[in-house]
């Protein structure tokens, strides 16, 4: 069921007669031998059904640079050490575009898809992937009629973070580490 709603998330033009360029992303899976199955994941794990939602792809390819990548590998390193290789892993928008918000256009074309994930997934747990998410997500949850218990929704810190001026980007990457590796432990601990 969700290789039959990424393909129609891939081919849609719902957006086509708007501002922005069409450019459907969604997570990737990892190889098989790394068990991370991203948008394909069904959100079975041993905590019960555990949903990421992320507030839109990112901008650039993150997967072509090179911190880029190491940030996408330590996602999916800490989803592997805490058990969540099948957690559903999701954004509210789903094509890739310029600009830090996202539109009601993008929000109305995208709810049908968000819904029918949520249906397919079915989720006892929602982990919101950056605080824009976080700050959105009771919205989104009403409008799709859902009504989903606030000390099921938890938030993490996005995986495309900030470094500080005075940080090389190694520095930056080692804090991001540390303080990444928390949130998830958290949300671990409480599940």
């Amino acid at each position: 069921m969700l290789e039959e709603l990424r393909k129609q998330i891939m081919s849609c033009d719902k957006c086509k007669n708007y501002f922005f360029k069409l450019d459907p992303w969604l997570f990737p899976s990892e190889c098989d031998e790394c068990g991370v199955k991203g948008f394909l994941g069904d959100g079975q794990t041993e905590y019960g059904g555990v949903m990421f939602i992320a507030y839109r792809p990112s901008t650039r390819r993150l997967d072509k640079s090179e911190i880029g990548k190491k940030r996408i590998e330590l996602f999916y390193k800490l989803l592997r050490k805490f058990g969540l290789s099948n957690a559903h892993l999701t954004d509210l928008t789903k094509c890739r575009r310029s600009g830090k918000f996202i539109s009601r256009v993008e929000i109305k074309n995208c709810l049908p898809y968000l819904k029918e994930e949520t249906g397919i997934v079915k989720p006892d747990y929602l982990v919101a992937v950056g605080l824009d998410t976080y700050h959105i997500l009771p919205f989104i949850l009403e409008l799709l009629n859902l009504n989903f218990p606030e000390e099921r929704i938890f938030k993490i810190r996005h995986y495309a973070f900030r470094r500080r001026k005075s940080e090389s980007l190694e520095e930056a990457y080692q804090r991001f580490e540390s303080t990444y590796e928390y949130d998830f432990f958290i949300i671990w601990q409480t599940l």
